[in-house]
């Protein structure tokens, strides 16, 4: 387990927070830490207020944990059967343990599918019910260790929507998230730490961090490769990368939306074939390597 240093941080009521790093930064200490299964040496943890070491149970009580390869479900089980017996581990009563059940099992789309053996189930509605087994206490906190891994990229997408329109848009649930994946931070974050190593490294929006370090270079798939304005833009042809009969270029561009679309707007009135254009996403590892690049210059 990867021992953490001076790592601190604050995430405000109904934020989603990313901690980003690769494997073995640790990101999954961090989250056992939060949720009280092991104490750190020195330092604290506040959840809601409640200090995780002196008030265990406090804070466990309001919040909630899903691991990335955790298997507190029982394939032999319904995944209605598997709530009932989280709900008695939980120690909810009869009665409104099973209204409880209902309310998750709609909220996470799996009414239809609730009386199904739990080992039939297919790996985006496996993670859902782990989802509906960490909601049914109604935590106003939920820490998600790389929800989408090793889930098909239709799964990954239903499953971000589903947390950020659902649990924090709708039910202004608070959500840490820790993920090795910088677009899945983009496109769920409001800010992100980058942890590397027990430390961190960069803080703040997940949009500010990637226009902080990311190129700003957008591609093109076009048949038109040598287009005079192409040429103009200072655009490059990207050589082995292809799509049926589109080439692909990349071109230099200052990263604005409003940027993007004047560019887009000028190709296509210029008679340029475009099929696809696109921002050049920024990789976790290149964004550790510029992080500690630009800490190495300003130390």
């Amino acid at each position: 387990m990867q021992s953490l240093v001076d790592v601190s941080f604050t995430v405000n009521s109904g934020e989603f927070f990313g901690v980003l790093g690769p494997n073995g930064a640790g990101k999954t200490t961090l989250f056992t830490l939060i949720t009280g299964l092991v104490t750190a040496d020195q330092g604290l943890a506040r959840v809601n207020g409640w200090d995780v070491s002196r008030q265990p149970r406090r804070a466990r009580a309001s919040m909630a944990v899903v691991f990335a390869n955790d298997r507190p479900l029982n394939g032999r089980l319904s995944g209605r059967e598997n709530l009932r017996l989280h709900a008695a581990l939980q120690q909810l009563a009869p009665a409104p343990a099973e209204q409880r059940i209902a309310e998750v099992l709609e909220l996470v789309s799996l009414t239809e599918s609730a009386d199904r053996l739990y080992a039939t189930y297919s790996s985006g509605m496996k993670q859902r019910l782990s989802f509906a087994r960490a909601l049914l206490s109604n935590p106003s906190v939920l820490l998600l260790d790389e929800p989408t891994r090793s889930l098909d990229p239709i799964s990954a997408r239903e499953i971000r929507r589903f947390l950020r329109d659902e649990l924090c848009g709708r039910l202004k649930r608070t959500i840490l998230i820790a993920t090795h994946d910088t677009e899945e931070a983009l496109e769920l974050c409001d800010r992100a730490v980058v942890l590397s190593r027990g430390r961190i490294l960069e803080t703040g929006s997940a949009r500010s961090l990637v226009e902080k370090y990311a190129d700003p270079v957008y591609r093109v798939w076009t048949r038109s490769p040598l287009h005079p304005l192409l040429k103009e833009m200072g655009a490059v042809t990207r050589e082995g990368l292809s799509e049926e009969d589109w080439l692909v270029v990349d071109i230099p561009l200052e990263p604005t939306m409003t940027t993007a679309a004047q560019t887009l707007d000028r190709l296509i009135s210029a008679g340029v074939a475009i099929a696809r254009f696109e921002r050049v996403p920024l990789a976790l590892g290149e964004l550790l390597e510029r992080v500690m690049r630009d800490q190495e210059r300003q130390a």
